[in-house]
């Protein structure tokens, strides 16, 4: 160890350098002094330590040792090393090099070196890994297997048919033995072959067999059970598998475009979410104002021409496309703004988000709870009277659904009120009190600032629930004086002013949510949302026979009921909120790690 100091030149602790080499090297002799077990083939799925132990073990019992790598361990280990800082800089390069050193052992004794893809090949052979040893085994298949398949066309008068499958209900394998039928009726000779096991449910196995006799088809469909595929796919001309979901009335196309427009939605809404933290308001406006603009004169374009594409349902694509290209600008425009504002791209460690599963449970329950009670009496309603259908697809109440679309409208105010008063005004004092308390201030400035926060955030409560309140009662009082002068009366202006209470309480719900959040009581964030959720259900179905004199009721009640429980929630815990500062329990609990260890494995990690 001197001569290595010394030879290394090293200017840093000689205590710290004792500890470093001790740290690398102490597992390495423990590793090396183990009594190793009689094994005819060893594998490992890093290098590292674990590919150590697995050269070690090949060389000493002079067996074949196969090593696997998902991810690229010592490339791993080096940027955690230079992202430490407990690691001194001088010695972070030796660190470095030892675990490249380990790496290269691993290399050197394996028989093969596999790994995913292309690239990570090009790292292990850049780490020193002999270029005949490395192998690519994409998804676990190896391709050169099937490239032997290629053949001429199978010399034979009749189409042959293959179906790789399990013969097992969710397969809807009957399916395929009805349009083998179809074929039939068309005078087309063919063959069709059921490639796959069939003991796995043996029942619906024999029902296919019936099926099979029944529909005269013994000599044309074949099911083969459990046969190496490869012999039959070198005669087979078309592969097929049923589809129940692609089964449905709307088109592949429709569902295409409405995924690729969920799925901007939903990145949309996380997206916002980032900027709004980061008060990139403009942003946000300008975004949405352009792909609005976007859409809306690709819909005018539609209704002023009227397209049809010649296919069923043709203007409502174009409508839906329309729609989605102008929500893919919105997601583009925001995308750029987020790399300009987070320029690191090369992002690692992507599902690490997973492990707060484990540290805030409550932080999801709390989202997941409160999302599904908003839509939760709708589900149940969807199956009372009234429900309609559209193209055998959609489930839906017109009346219902509809009254709950306007009267989600009507408290855009709210959000409006959120962010330019309690984000604004209210974020200022919340943001000098913890400030306060994390710079060390004296007590009576803490508990001032307490005071004045607390003073604002009421006033700011207050101002929302008077203008959000007002509003809605005028559009509820509207809605009275149109269907009475009018003479029309209905259930449908009823269930409409019921659900613009629901609203009204359930936009206060989430406003008040959120500053439980601030101030970290996710205890009581979840408690309101499972309120939110349990009072919308129960209410829901106890008022479902009623039919539609029932609608509306279970939503304008159970949003009331948890709203009077969180404001109170939040009133009481703000009161003492610098107790809840300070004197939280910070007792080390049991901790979950089921999300933090499947994070790590989606991660590659070891």
């Amino acid at each position: 160890m001197n001569t290595c100091y010394l030879y290394e030149e090293s200017s840093g602790s000689f205590l710290n350098y004792f500890w470093m080499w001790r740290s690398m090297f102490t597992p390495i002799i423990q590793i090396l002094q183990i009594d190793f077990p009689e094994l005819d083939l060893i594998h490992s799925v890093s290098t590292g330590y674990g590919g150590l132990l697995g050269a070690a073990i090949s060389a000493k019992s002079d067996i074949p040792f196969i090593l696997t790598e998902h991810g690229i361990y010592s490339r791993e280990r080096e940027e955690e090393i230079l992202q430490s800082t407990w690691i001194p800089i001088e010695y972070k390069k030796r660190w470095v090099s030892f675990f490249h050193h380990l790496s290269h052992q691993a290399y050197e004794q394996a028989a093969d070196v596999i790994t995913l893809f292309g690239r990570n090949s090009a790292y292990q052979k850049e780490l020193g890994a002999p270029a005949h040893k490395l192998k690519i085994v994409p998804n676990g298949v190896t391709l050169s297997d099937y490239k032997g398949l290629r053949k001429p066309k199978y010399n034979s008068d009749k189409l042959i048919i293959s179906a790789i499958i399990r013969v097992v209900p969710i397969k809807d394998v009957k399916t395929m033995i009805y349009a083998a039928k179809l074929l039939l009726e068309k005078n087309i000779p063919f063959i069709f072959y059921l490639l796959g096991p069939d003991t796995e449910e043996a029942e619906y196995a024999q029902e296919c067999r019936d099926l099979i006799q029944q529909l005269g088809l013994e000599e044309h469909v074949i099911m083969t059970g459990k046969v190496n595929i490869k012999d039959y796919l070198k005669q087979t001309d078309i592969l097929v598998l049923t589809s129940i979901s692609e089964g449905q009335p709307l088109a592949l196309y429709y569902k295409i475009v409405m995924l690729f427009l969920f799925l901007a939605l939903n990145i949309i809404w996380i997206q916002s979410i980032y900027l709004t933290a980061a008060k990139d308001y403009q942003s946000i406006a300008l975004a949405f104002l352009i792909g609005s603009i976007f859409s809306l004169s690709g819909i005018a374009l539609i209704a002023y021409w009227h397209p049809t594409l010649g296919i069923e349902h043709g203007l409502a694509l174009l409508l839906l496309i329309s729609f989605t290209i102008g929500t893919f600008i919105t997601l583009v425009w925001l995308s750029i703004v987020i790399v300009r504002m987070f320029p690191n791209i090369d992002a690692t460690e992507q599902f690490t988000f997973l492990s707060y599963l484990d540290k805030y449970p409550e932080l999801f329950w709390s989202s997941l709870l409160y999302n599904i009670g908003i839509w939760v009496c709708n589900f149940v309603i969807w199956f009372g009277e009234g429900r309609g259908n559209i193209e055998n697809t959609f489930i839906y109440h017109q009346i219902y659904d509809t009254s709950v679309f306007w009267a989600y409208l009507s408290i855009i105010p709210t959000y409006i009120f959120f962010v330019v008063s309690i984000e604004t005004r209210f974020y200022e004092r919340y943001k000098k009190f913890f400030g306060s308390v994390n710079n060390g201030a004296t007590l009576n400035t803490i508990l001032q600032l307490k005071e004045s926060m607390n003073f604002v955030l009421k006033q700011e409560m207050e101002r929302i629930l008077r203008n959000q309140g007002i509003f809605s009662l005028l559009i509820i009082f509207i809605i009275w004086m149109f269907s009475s002068q009018s003479g029309n009366v209905t259930l449908e202006y009823s269930i409409l002013q019921l659900t613009i209470i629901g609203a009204y309480a359930n936009g206060m719900v989430l406003v008040i949510t959120l500053l439980l959040l601030y101030f970290e009581d996710r205890k009581g964030a979840f408690r309101t949302s499972a309120l939110f959720f349990s009072a919308n259900l129960l209410l829901s179905l106890l008022l479902l026979p009623f039919g539609f004199n029932g609608y509306g009721i279970s939503f304008a009640l159970g949003s009331s009921i948890t709203f009077l429980y969180a404001i109170s929630r939040l009133f009481t815990y703000i009161k003492d909120i610098d107790y809840y500062t300070f004197c939280q329990s910070n007792t080390p609990i049991k901790r979950r790690t089921f999300f933090t260890k499947f994070a790590n494995k989606l991660n590659g990690n070891k």
